[in-house]
């Protein structure tokens, strides 16, 4: 990733600046470089002057390494947050280090650090961040099987795709069934969405699912044409999914499993319009 980035993605890292959202998340997220990420944000303060070699002075950002008579303490103890989120978004040891010695002036050894994390392991076995969001700022999209539908331009009956949408901050769902999947439709989709849900989130997670995301990859996804100017005129930052990562839009892919085991389980409706006054009928009385 370069230092430079296209319009597209610097808007994404903008966008998610302003809500919040720390270097090191936005590196996890679209795997633009923290060094790259605050370049863009606004709001960063100028870094200290660094301090010449020998000058007596210590660098405003170095490692505190707790003395003791037989040195038990771990070096890395310090920096427990740091290597803590590192081991969550799946790094290295060795790059969490490397980390370490160019954004924080650590003195500490590679071996350190090892260990350290290790310990992590042994004590928290699974390391994950709580994903919280503020009202407005995200909703998540995703796609899944409905139930038995009756076709009247077949004459057979078939199984639509149930669109969903989710508030990540109040879990407030959009539900709509349609039988293509198509960008015309995926877009008008999300515009009754918006409407229902009676404004727009900054941003947008979705899979990737190729009305919305033209090449899928882990750190530099091409979002459809159609759609990424969708997302400009509406004003909110598409953030797909990595491949097989589900996880990261967890609260839609939870809602859409409740949805299916329990207002659709063991459900038939003679047409699709039937089956979307229903949705909303659902959606209003136990929401």
């Amino acid at each position: 990733m370069t230092n430079y980035l296209k319009m597209e993605k610097r808007s994404s890292v903008e966008t998610l600046l302003e809500l919040g959202w720390s270097y090191r998340r936005i590196e996890r997220e679209t795997g633009v470089r923290r060094e790259t990420v605050a370049r863009y944000d606004k709001s960063r303060h100028s870094n200290a002057a660094k301090v010449p070699t020998g000058s007596g002075e210590e660098p405003p950002n170095a490692a505190k390494v707790p003395t003791g008579s037989r040195g038990s303490r771990s070096q890395a103890r310090p920096w427990h947050e740091e290597i803590a989120a590192g081991l969550s978004g799946g790094l290295t040891c060795q790059r969490i280090w490397q980390d370490l010695v160019q954004d924080h002036g650590y003195v500490g050894s590679y071996e350190s650090v090892k260990r350290y994390a290790k310990r992590i392991k042994l004590t928290h076995p699974e390391v994950a961040d709580v994903l919280h969001a503020p009202p407005g700022a995200e909703a998540q999209q995703d796609f899944f099987r409905g139930p038995p539908t009756f076709r009247a331009d077949t004459g057979r009956w078939g199984r639509p795709w149930v669109f969903g949408m989710v508030l990540a901050c109040s879990r407030y769902s959009y539900e709509e069934a349609v039988w293509s999947q198509d960008i015309t439709s995926f877009i008008r989709l999300h515009e009754n969405a918006f409407r229902a849900f009676g404004g727009i989130p900054r941003v947008v997670r979705l899979d990737n699912l190729k009305s919305g995301v033209a090449r899928a990859a882990l750190y530099d996804p091409d979002i459809n044409a159609a759609y990424a100017s969708f997302a400009t005129h509406y004003g909110f930052t598409p953030l797909p999914c990595a491949p097989g990562k589900p996880e990261e839009k967890g609260k839609v892919e939870r809602a859409g499993a409740y949805l299916k085991g329990n207002a659709l389980a063991g459900r038939r409706f003679d047409s699709l319009a039937e089956l979307n006054e229903y949705l909303t009928r659902w959606n209003c009385l136990f929401w």
